[in-house]
């Protein structure tokens, strides 16, 4: 019973009212069963058992077991009651929790009170498990719902219908300064504009997927009580069209398909034991979330980046496994949707390439260029650094995150976007060649558009709407184009997610069986007003459509006025652009030094590889406080950099485009700048921490730099790793440094893939470090090339054991 209060039912609580969490991982009915009856009785039955095993041996023993169990799971209740009602420090709070458990384990040893009111609670675990499957939210997931079936609309010649729906592509992103799409930079949205209407005014209704995708598939309002799933929205495109056409439905964040029409998306989820093994460990970081107190929960791996996926493995046999399963089939889970797009998207491909000429719905719905941004427009792509995306903040911000009040955070930020939509362009691209390829092109009915926006205005959310930032949200990209149609037109008109639904049975020459909120977009009026539920608030944000075109218009003014047009201004972005292309020789040098993340992917490059290093970033000290930052590339500024402070440690950021490498190594210099306008001062800072090589000499190992100079291999251990994440392009490592002989800290950290080099950090004051690299050759992690980090004090290197 103390296990449901303290453990259980906080747990299920918060999955209750949080049910797309299950929709968006493709977990089952049999899932959530499993769930709750598991974590309800196999805890305290393994207690139990545990206890009279104990018992066997001793029975003074298993009774101070039993009074210690009592005290840990009163403490954990404790806990969670306390860091909502006082503002303490961490050590304070545990302690105090801890006092309260070790009372309540005297006060149920000691007296009759005790133990009787555990017994007056016994039922409590059957009351939780009633309100979560039966009255909260998520009983819609486990008790039968009606199915929903197909409409029995018959159209006429049954054109083929292609909707592509991206994922947080904000409409203004793709504006050019004449309110045209920007050809140069978008070549392929500007293709289709040519051929489509392009509603050039589209707004979204719902400021995060699992409402707006319903609301465009149903034309309706988005219902906060209803649940992204097929039962809660029977009248769908997928019921329209589902009586005569096959359907191929990629839907990662929603289950409005019915299985009876869509069953090849039920057949794809992921495995049952994997699901469930997936589950337990993002539901254990989940409650180590709801646990602790906040300064301790900041430490813990983020839970609001995705609705899965929060713990990363760092078991490499694992690792190579997962990637070499079919990754299409697993990729309609909602991590692995973020995670796996590109090879999502090459399943869909292919299937498109095999589709049938006429009466088939794809509907591909895919993460781009969703967060977080790590794609450049030729497809190629750079590892993620430390910090994932500097300026987002997560901690006490909605889902999604809210940017600090730094501007050049936030424009860094903006710039990596539009990078990345640039690569959502290549892949509209692709997909506009294999419908002509095939034939269909002219016939279909294509539908292009996104389901919401996104913010990068300081001091506002990224995704959540708010009245500042609604113009950004609420804007989305809208082309529709109709069998035949030839000819591209503008419309201006104030047209809504929910009309899509409408205007495509208009075009398909059918009459929708039920009424919609929606509209055919012709009918749209020129004015009026734009409304956006927000998923966090309880009214509805409005605008008038007039003030939301001068808003919008008003951000495209910032964009073309910070990155101007076509894919170049991209790359020349910042105060200091004009530096871009200079050569850094004869520049005095400058006092400080920094270090570079990732340094081995920058002694290895391959600049039409499929990773390059074009994101620089790393951590300076030194440098005056008010001096700004560019990037030099073998002796020739490549971009301006950003600065801003992760905790103690001063950091920078720059975007690199890949022409300025060259292959193999490259040379990384700063440039420090400070003044302006003719008084304008330049240094330079070079760069050291790129070259280092770990050889073995004489039947010893060594660790050798750039400049030939040997760091040998010492006996001890240079501290304790705790965590090693291999990602697609990254790996991750984080942990602390041991202090040497005579309490002498660590200089530097040096990670390795075998004998590549990987990266490369300072310890921070509390000897903490974390770092990111990468390295062309064998995947790191594998057992070609194992992780291995090291130490450096005084002048040698100490290895830190990899974690048991």
């Amino acid at each position: 019973m103390l296990w449901a209060f303290a453990f259980a039912q906080p747990l299920l609580d918060l999955l209750g009212d949080t049910p797309e969490f299950f929709v968006a991982r493709g977990n089952t009915r049999g899932d959530i069963l499993l769930l709750a009856f598991g974590l309800m009785l196999l805890p305290p039955l393994a207690l139990t058992a545990l206890e009279a095993l104990i018992g066997i041996v001793s029975e003074p023993l298993r009774r101070a077991v039993h009074l210690a169990l009592v005290a840990v799971l009163v403490a954990a209740f404790a806990l969670q009651l306390l860091k909502d009602v006082v503002s303490v420090r961490s050590s304070v709070m545990l302690a105090a929790a801890l006092l309260i458990g070790v009372l309540a384990a005297a006060a149920y040893a000691r007296t009759t009170a005790g133990p009787a009111l555990l017994t007056v609670l016994g039922p409590a675990p059957l009351v939780f498990l009633f309100l979560f499957l039966v009255i909260s939210p998520v009983s819609k997931l486990v008790l039968p719902g009606e199915e929903a079936s197909a409409a029995g609309v018959e159209v006429p010649d049954e054109p083929p219908v292609v909707m592509i729906l991206f994922d947080e592509l904000a409409g203004f992103a793709l504006h050019g300064p004449d309110g045209r799409i920007d050809a140069s930079r978008y070549p392929n949205f500007a293709r289709l504009a040519g051929d489509a209407t392009w509603y050039r005014n589209a707004t979204t209704v719902a400021d995060y997927t699992d409402r707006a995708v319903p609301a465009l598939l149903t034309g309706e309002h988005p219902d906060k009580a209803a649940l992204p799933i097929a039962s809660d929205h029977p009248e769908s495109l997928f019921t329209l069209l589902g009586g005569g056409y096959s359907l191929d439905v990629t839907e990662p964040m929603t289950d409005i398909c019915p299985a009876r029409l869509c069953p090849d998306e039920d057949a794809e989820r992921e495995p049952a034991g994997r699901r469930l093994r997936e589950l337990g460990s993002d539901l254990s970081l989940v409650s180590l979330h709801l646990l602790l107190p906040d300064p301790l929960r900041n430490e813990l791996s983020p839970v609001d980046r995705s609705f899965g996926g929060f713990r990363t493995t760092d078991e490499p046999a694992e690792i190579e496994a997962r990637r070499k399963s079919d990754l299409a089939s697993r990729g309609f889970a909602a991590f692995a949707a973020v995670i796996d797009r590109m090879e999502i998207f090459r399943a869909f491909e292919r299937r498109l390439t095999r589709a049938p000429r006429s009466g088939q719905l794809d509907f591909f719905h895919i993460q781009m260029p969703h967060n977080p941004y790590h794609y450049l427009p030729s497809g190629q792509r750079y590892p993620e650094t430390v910090e994932p995306l500097p300026g987002l903040i997560a901690e006490g911000q909605p889902a999604g995150g809210g940017w600090s009040k730094d501007p050049q955070l936030a424009r860094q930020a903006l710039q990596r976007y539009l990078l990345q939509v640039g690569d959502t362009d290549r892949l509209l691209g692709r997909v506009l060649d294999r419908l002509r390829a095939r034939g269909i092109y002219d016939r279909a009915l294509v539908v292009v558009l996104a389901d919401h926006g996104a913010s990068f205005i300081p001091g506002t959310p990224h995704r959540a709407a708010n009245a500042i930032n609604l113009p950004a949200i609420a804007s989305i990209p809208l082309l529709i184009k109709a069998p035949g149609q030839r000819d591209g037109g503008i419309d201006d008109s104030n047209v809504h997610i929910t009309d899509v639904l409408p205007t495509m049975a208009d075009r398909l020459g059918v009459d929708l069986p039920w009424p919609t909120a929606g509209r055919p977009a012709d009918s749209a009026p020129s004015g009026g007003q734009i409304a956006l539920q927000p998923q966090y608030g309880d009214a509805d944000l409005t605008m008038p459509f007039d003030e939301y075109l001068r808003r919008r218009d008003k951000l495209v003014g910032w964009m073309v006025d910070d990155f101007g047009e076509g894919p170049e201004g991209l790359y020349r972005s910042g105060p200091d652009a004009d530096l871009i292309g200079r050569g850094v020789e004869g520049l005095a040098a400058a006092g400080g030094s920094f270090e570079v993340d990732g340094g081995g992917l920058l002694s290895t490059v391959d600049p039409d590889g499929p990773i390059v290093p074009s994101l620089v970033s790393g951590q300076v000290t030194g440098v005056p406080a008010g001096a700004r930052l560019a990037v030099a590339v073998d002796g020739q500024v490549a971009a301006q950099a950003v600065r801003f402070a992760d905790g103690d440690v001063a950091r920078f950021s720059a975007v690199v485009p890949p022409g300025a490498f060259a292959a193999g190594a490259n040379s990384v210099d700063l440039v420090v700048i400070s003044g302006g306008g003719a008084g304008r001062r330049l240094a330079l800072l070079r760069g050291a921490g790129l070259g280092y090589r770990l050889v073995e000499r004489d039947g010893r190992e060594l660790i050798v730099n750039g400049s030939g100079g040997q760091l040998p291999i010492g006996a001890g251990t240079g501290g304790s790793l705790d965590t090693v994440n291999v990602g697609q392009a990254e790996v991750k490592i984080e942990g602390r440094v041991a202090a040497g002989e005579g309490g002498r800290p660590a200089q530097r950290v040096l990670a390795f893939a075998g004998d590549r080099f990987l990266a490369s950090a300072r310890p921070r004051a509390d000897s903490t470090f974390k770092l990111s690299g990468w390295a062309n050759g064998p995947r790191p992690g594998s057992a070609a090339a194992p992780v291995r980090v090291f130490a450096v004090v005084g002048g040698r290197a100490l290895e830190i054991p990899p974690q048991p």
